[in-house]
């Protein structure tokens, strides 16, 4: 087995390089911790709690990804509350919904979302990226049904068949 030559460090790199090493790792553990008992089942509670004014909003389960920054919402139900009593009321379901937080790009100042959505046998993918001098969306949606989408609301009309839509802005 060859050796790998190593560079001769003094101390004072010695010892810089033992601090960086140290602030690294209280880093990742940090980050990794922060995951392990974060309380995704508020975060639940919250949603559910902002979009009550207009939906009747149910989440059968949040998981939490094994990396940081990763959410899935499992079951999620969004009935519209019809605002007459001869409106039909729609709903609007996602078998499942991951949500990715970009931890490296809050380094950089922007926040950063992916959003993965599956609902029926269609998705809608994308990208949520805002900075203080920019906004970015990116969203891709591909075989949706159109029966199973808040549509009425939307746009005012009723729609059958399967949706495909692409929207980029910046």
């Amino acid at each position: 087995m060859a050796k790998v030559p190593l560079p001769n460090l003094g101390p004072r790199a010695k010892k810089i390089l033992k601090i960086a090493g140290y602030v690294v790792l209280a880093l990742v553990t940090f980050v990794f911790a922060l995951q392990l008992t974060f309380p995704y089942n508020r975060v639940k509670d919250k949603i559910v709690e902002g979009l009550a004014s207009k939906y009747d909003v149910t989440i059968s389960s949040v998981d939490r990804g094994w990396l940081p920054g990763r959410i899935t919402f499992n079951a999620v139900t969004l009935r519209a509350r019809a605002a007459k009593s001869d409106e039909v009321a729609t709903t609007f379901f996602i078998k499942k919904l991951e949500v990715k937080a970009g931890i490296f790009a809050l380094i950089g100042g922007t926040a950063s979302v992916d959003i993965d959505a599956e609902i029926g046998p269609g998705h809608i993918r994308g990208t949520v990226a805002i900075s203080k001098g920019s906004t970015a969306i990116d969203i891709e949606g591909v075989d949706l049904p159109s029966a199973m989408l808040p549509m009425r609301e939307a746009i005012g009309l009723p729609m059958s068949g399967k949706i495909a839509f692409s929207v980029d802005l910046n």
